[in-house]
């Protein structure tokens, strides 16, 4: 089965990958925007896998054409929240270094050393980007010198993102989904949520009653199972919930942590070099 996933949660001017599961690379797959908000101009690339960048809020249907059948793949994107980040750092922090080998590194362009460069400004090395509201980090880098770079940090200051779970019940032949928006830590704000079937189960939205925080389907509507989908909406969206219910009525919590992890025990080995310099070998 080629069916993309379960539909996907973005904001206008980030950009999403959608592929199909487990392409081959001789079978053919061709992507179509079937459906688009009325002010966007966006276009879909060649190729089993694109990267779609929402231009305008709403929601944006794809159809992947596949050896097994054309399956449809839903986009909600959201309003940008990005807002200016300034990083700052005082040239002296830097050793031995030349201005035009310098750049600017973080989770905002992958890490990727030399792809950005600061400017100089009021005797400081500054970088400005767009970055949505939250805490950051850069890191000013000497060439390609990792284990010499500055960090520098801001804060973009905005929303918080909110919360969202999804409880869900069977009773009397109707699933029952109810949603528990939650604002950030330090949020006071109105929420409403938004429920989505999963594309991949053969229910429409136009099943789903909606009510506030409420969702109902008829049982007998579900013919093998279906996955429901919600956020939480405010000035920002929240990261998806999603409830599993089978055509039995059983329900489960796909997002929930197995009960196992509690009792796990986790090894992480991490092998790159560390930014410190490197220890000379001890004499024999």
């Amino acid at each position: 089965m080629h069916h993309p996933g379960p539909p996907r949660f973005t904001t206008v001017g980030e950009a999403v990958e959608l592929a199909p599961r487990s392409p081959s690379a001789d079978a053919d797959f061709e992507w179509r925007l079937a459906d688009a908000p009325a002010d966007s101009d966006l276009s879909v690339g060649d190729g089993a896998v694109i990267h779609p960048e929402p231009d305008a809020p709403g929601v944006y249907r794809f159809e992947l054409s596949a050896p097994d059948g054309t399956h449809v793949q839903r986009l909600r994107a959201f309003p940008d929240p990005r807002r200016t980040a300034r990083f700052a750092i005082d040239p002296d922090r830097l050793p031995d270094h030349d201005f035009s080998d310098v750049s600017v590194a973080g989770p905002f362009n992958d890490h990727r050393f030399g792809a950005d460069r600061p400017a100089r400004e009021d005797g400081q090395y500054v970088f400005e980007t767009e970055l949505p509201p939250g805490d950051h980090e850069a890191m000013f880098v000497p060439g390609l010198r990792r284990h010499e770079a500055v960090d520098a940090y801001c804060t973009v200051e905005g929303p918080e993102r909110p919360r969202i779970t999804l409880d869900a019940t069977v009773e009397d032949g109707t699933v029952r989904v109810e949603a528990d928006p939650l604002t950030g830590p330090t949020t006071m704000e109105d929420l409403g949520v938004e429920f989505y079937a999963d594309d991949r189960d053969g229910v429409d939205d136009a099943a789903l009653s909606v009510s506030g925080t409420t969702a109902t389907v008829p049982l007998d509507a579900i013919e093998d199972r279906l996955r429901v989908h919600a956020v939480a909406v405010g000035a920002r969206h929240s990261v998806p919930d999603c409830v599993d219910i089978e055509a039995d009525g059983t329900v489960s919590y796909p997002n929930d942590p197995p009960a196992w992890l509690e009792s796990a025990t986790i090894y992480s080995v991490f092998t790159r070099a560390s930014r410190a310099k490197p220890r000379p070998p001890s004499p024999r």
